[in-house]
């Protein structure tokens, strides 16, 4: 009887761990990071579009102005795993001339208790 009593106890124990041991966090991540390296390399004034889109691949999301017939393009990235969330969005703007006139990293991070 003492035997089958321990063996549940180590079941239950087993049970009670299994239920109390921190559960795997996926990681996720979306979009293209572009590192700063890489922005440097887009030179306002000097950088034309087609070669920023060469260089930067397509942009997430990209809008016109008609009042001054700039474009803006954005590129979009998101990572969160078990330590924290980062949030990058990178904005560049082209005047009518298609020359690189903006740039813009706005990166929003949180840590996870």
């Amino acid at each position: 009887m003492g035997a089958r009593n321990l063996l549940a106890g180590c079941a239950a124990c087993v049970l009670l761990a299994g239920c109390l041991a921190p559960k795997a966090v996926p990681v996720v991540e979306r979009g293209r990071r572009i590192d700063r390296a890489t922005l440097d390399l887009c030179v306002r004034g000097v950088s034309t579009r087609a070669q920023v889109l060469e260089l930067l691949g397509p942009p997430s999301t990209t809008s016109s102005n008609p009042m001054d017939g700039s474009i803006t393009c954005s590129w979009d990235y998101f990572h969160s795993d078990a330590r924290g969330s980062t949030a990058i969005m990178t904005i560049l703007k082209f005047g009518l001339d298609d020359l690189l006139e903006i740039k813009l990293v706005n990166q929003n991070s949180q840590l996870h208790p």
